[in-house]
C-alpha cells in the first residue's frame, strides 16, 4: 500500500510500512541545499534528513543546450498532435533562438513557446517558422534576428525534418 503526502515539496510518497521514501521536489530555485534546509527547519525534519545515506541523495542538472533543442523539438511534435497539426519541420533559426535564450529555461517554458508557435502557424503549412515564436510585431524578433545575421544568417530559411 502507498500512502501519499501533497503539498510541501511536491510530494512524498512512503511504501507500506515506511521503509522507503521518496521526495520529490519542484524547481523552487534553491536548489537541494535550500530543500534540505527548509526540511531541516520542520519538525523532525532534521531526524529525518540524518536517515538518508548521502548516496540515496540525486539531482537531476538544469537543461543545456542540447536538452533544450531536444525538448524543444518533441514539443513542436506534441502541440501539432493536441492541436490537430502535424509538425514536420522546424526553422534552423528557431531553433538557434532557442539555444540562445536564457529564459527558455525549463520544460514548462518550451512547451508553453512550442503551443503559441504551432498556433500561429498558417494553415495547411506543416513547418514551424522563426516568425512563428513570436507575437506578430514583437520588437524581440526583429531585434535577434537583426544581431544573428552575421552569425547565423543561413539558418534563416532552411529547416530540420522532425519525426517521431
Amino acid at each position: 500500500m502507498r500512502r501519499e503526502w501533497t503539498g510541501w515539496p511536491d510530494a512524498i510518497f512512503a511504501l507500506d510500512g515506511g521503509s522507503r521514501v521518496f521526495v520529490v521536489a519542484g524547481s523552487s530555485g534553491s536548489g537541494p541545499e535550500g530543500m534540505k534546509e527548509t526540511i531541516a527547519s520542520r519538525p523532525k525534519g532534521a531526524d529525518m534528513l540524518s536517515r538518508i545515506p548521502i548516496d540515496n541523495e540525486y539531482s537531476v542538472p538544469g537543461m543545456g543546450v542540447g536538452d533544450r533543442i531536444v525538448v524543444a523539438l518533441s514539443q513542436f511534435r506534441l502541440a501539432g498532435k493536441r492541436l490537430g497539426r502535424d509538425v514536420r519541420e522546424v526553422e534552423k533559426l528557431g531553433l538557434y533562438y532557442i539555444a540562445l535564450n536564457r529564459r527558455l529555461i525549463s520544460a514548462r517554458h518550451l512547451h508553453e513557446l512550442a503551443v503559441r508557435a504551432v498556433e500561429r502557424m498558417s494553415p495547411g503549412d506543416d513547418r514551424v517558422k522563426y516568425d512563428n515564436l513570436f507575437h506578430p510585431g514583437d520588437p524581440e524578433n526583429k531585434a535577434f534576428w537583426g544581431q544573428s545575421l552575421a552569425a547565423a544568417g543561413d539558418l534563416a530559411g532552411a529547416y530540420l525534418l522532425v519525426q517521431d
